[in-house]
């Protein structure tokens, strides 16, 4: 059990079993994981445990589960790099013809990169949340044409014509 998780505040130890989820019983792990489904995020559900033989209800309320903090900083430092190389270039080659499109790019791909949502869904929440996933569904295509673009692009006159 994590510390300080929902079910430490609530004095849950090692080795409580767990009866019933608002009054209806689980006897597997399936059964917990739909209940806290079906409850959803940040509200207060009510454990019956049995410790010792005796039995106890306890309110938990339920939260997401922690994630580490490296995969999120490298997540981050992935995002930071696409952004860097996308400025990189659109600076030194603003007036290319595809410059903006790969900038573009390198910004979705900050955005998938960079920004989690927390999992309270509150009005910045929503915004990450949509933000991400128009971020993964515009990266492949950005990334297919970005591509295309490069293989297309018109040679210059002086490659074309050898002297």
């Amino acid at each position: 059990m994590a510390p300080n998780s929902p079910a430490a505040r609530a004095g849950i130890r090692p080795g409580d079993l767990l009866i019933a989820i608002n009054n209806v019983p689980v006897t597997s792990q399936v059964q917990v994981t739909r209940r806290l489904w079906h409850a959803g995020l940040w509200n207060q559900v009510r454990y019956k445990l049995a410790r010792n033989g005796r039995e106890f209800e306890t309110p938990i309320v339920t939260a997401p589960a922690e994630k580490p903090a490296s995969i999120e900083n490298y997540g981050r430092f992935v995002g930071l790099l696409y952004l860097f190389i996308g400025l990189f270039i659109f600076v030194r080659r603003w007036n290319a013809p595809r410059a903006v499109h790969f900038y573009v790019f390198c910004l979705v791909s900050f955005i998938l990169y960079s920004f989690q949502y927390s999992g309270k869904l509150d009005a910045f929440d929503y915004e990450v949340y949509w933000a991400s996933i128009v971020a993964r569904m515009l990266a492949p295509a950005l990334l297919c044409t970005s591509l295309w673009f490069s293989r297309n692009a018109p040679k210059p006159a002086f490659a074309r014509f050898p002297s």
